[in-house]
């Protein structure tokens, strides 16, 4: 790749990213803040370079737009409370046994990638589930 201003910024705004997750809009916002008006495809096009080199990942967040995730390890994988948008960082150790599973029950072998699991965090159970909960504490 050759070295240029937009993809030193995009780099860069991905580096110092607080964020776990970061949209293409915001990071084509980031780069346009700091170096100027940049087209958008040349930020999808870098994304997508970097995707497949193995320095970000690609995730789809449920309803919301897609996002990417600076990984140099692919050692853990997240579950995201779509209420709230707490998110859980998971070692992969904890689903190895979940992949087994998939190989003996339905001779599934899963080629590991980073991804998401939806749903909801203690503190945003869903109302159904929380009256349940209470019911079953009576």
């Amino acid at each position: 790749m050759r070295n240029t201003l937009p993809r030193r910024a995009i780099c860069r705004v991905l580096a110092e990213s607080d964020d776990s997750f970061v949209t293409a809009a915001s990071i084509l916002e980031r780069v346009s803040e700091t170096v100027g008006e940049i087209d958008s495809s040349t930020v999808y096009r870098m994304l997508n370079q970097l995707e497949e080199l193995g320095f970000l990942h690609y995730i789809q967040l449920g309803s919301q737009s897609g996002a990417w995730h600076l990984t140099l390890s692919r050692e853990h994988q997240h579950m995201i409370c779509e209420v709230c948008g707490r998110t859980l960082t998971v070692p992969l150790e904890e689903l190895e046994s979940a992949f087994k599973s998939l190989v003996d029950n339905y001779d599934f072998h899963v080629s590991i990638h980073h991804f998401v699991i939806l749903g909801h965090c203690g503190n945003c159970v869903p109302e159904s589930r929380s009256a349940k909960r209470a019911l079953s504490e009576e």
